[in-house]
Parts: structure tokens; sequence; C-alpha cells
């Protein structure tokens, strides 16, 4: 997975995503020994609040000590769950997105929707440095 440090950033500011974040199988973050993802294949190799990583590493940081990089798919259920009516279908949202994307400078995929994602959901925008209230 590609994940650049200005996502790495922009997620780590994300503080209304990163209170949601229940780390399961699959997920990606960064924390201690830098970026690794929950593998399926050491799902039984919890010790405690020890994770075994797709790198075959043991990350002893605490969950609140990692920050969590959500995937592009985890960032579009965010925006198509039932209780948010801002999309009926990923038809609507994909135009909007592409209408955000062609006014919006970002460096890649994930940053554009994790943008849009912020600014839908919680009425900010990200200043470089932070998430601001939307004006």
């Amino acid at each position: 997975m590609s994940i650049s440090k200005n996502y790495i950033k922009m997620c780590e500011k994300a503080e209304e995503i990163q209170k949601m974040c229940q780390f399961k199988m699959g997920d990606w973050f960064t924390g201690k020994y830098g970026l690794a993802a929950l593998d399926e294949d050491f799902k039984d190799d919890y010790i405690g609040d020890n994770w075994v990583t797709r790198e075959g590493m043991i990350e002893d940081s605490k969950k609140d000590e990692c920050i969590w990089l959500p995937t592009l798919e985890q960032l579009f259920e965010m925006l198509l769950v039932p209780k948010n009516t801002l999309y009926p279908d990923k038809f609507h949202l994909i135009n909007m997105l592409s209408v955000f994307m062609a006014v919006n400078k970002y460096n890649n995929i994930k940053e554009y929707v994790l943008a849009f994602v912020y600014r839908e959901l919680y009425h900010k925008i990200w200043t470089s440095e932070k998430w601001v209230k939307e004006n």
C-alpha cells in the first residue's frame, strides 16, 4: 500500500476518525516501527496489547499511540453508512467526489477522499497542517 507522508499527517490530525477506529485485520497503521498492517495470517498472535503485523514484527505500541490509516474502501464506507443520507448511492458519491477533485489540489486519491470525507462529515478543510472548520 502506497501511503504518502502527507496522508499520514492528515490522518494523524483527523481526531474524529481516529476516535472511531476499531483496529481489525487488514487495517494499516503507523506506530513505533513505522508503517504496518494487521494481517489475517497472524490473527492468533495477539499478545495483550501487542500485535504481530504483516511484516512479522511485534508492534508493542498501545492502540492510542498508533495512527490508523484508513483504506479507500474504509473512507467510502464512512460516507455510505445508513445513518449518512448525504449520498443515496455510490453514483452520487462518485459524482460529488469528482467535482471536489476538480477544484482542490492534493497529491493522491487517498488524500482527496480523506479531505472529501472530512468536509462532508465534519465541515472541516485541510490547511496543510491541521483540520479547521469551514467558513
